[in-house]
């Protein structure tokens, strides 16, 4: 799996080592990772702040994707600030509650695209 966050590009070879970049590769409370296998697509893009995340799914480079539903955790704000790091910069966005989910989840379904290279199953996605 091919991984561009804050630390460059990798290829990672094991869902733990996944599971440490996606908790090691932050500037203060904020990440961004754009996963993707040995084709250019499909591909995960994990947001991360603090606790909450946003993750977006491609499955091809002409489809605007897929955002997970549903998986919002109790007491998320309304809206909710990402900063790509180094940021913050023109590049940063806002998103709603209803795309908002956990942390954990992001980094289930992030390690859920490392085994299967597809949508996860574990949350329901909305396309776009």
């Amino acid at each position: 799996m091919n991984v561009f966050d804050t630390g460059g590009r990798a290829r990672l070879s094991s869902k733990d080592e996944l599971a440490e970049r996606l908790s090691s590769q932050r500037i203060g409370e904020f990440g961004a990772f754009l996963l993707w296998s040995s084709e250019d697509y499909p591909r995960l893009s994990v947001h991360l702040n603090g606790a909450l995340a946003y993750v977006h799914y491609w499955p091809h480079s002409r489809h605007a994707g897929f955002v997970p539903v549903g998986g919002t955790p109790e007491r998320c704000p309304d809206m909710v600030a990402f900063v790509q790091p180094p940021g913050p910069s023109a590049d940063d966005f806002v998103m709603p509650r209803e795309s908002i989910v956990s942390a954990i989840t992001a980094n289930a379904i992030a390690c859920d695209f490392f085994d299967y290279v597809g949508r996860s199953r574990i949350v329901e996605w909305r396309e776009l």
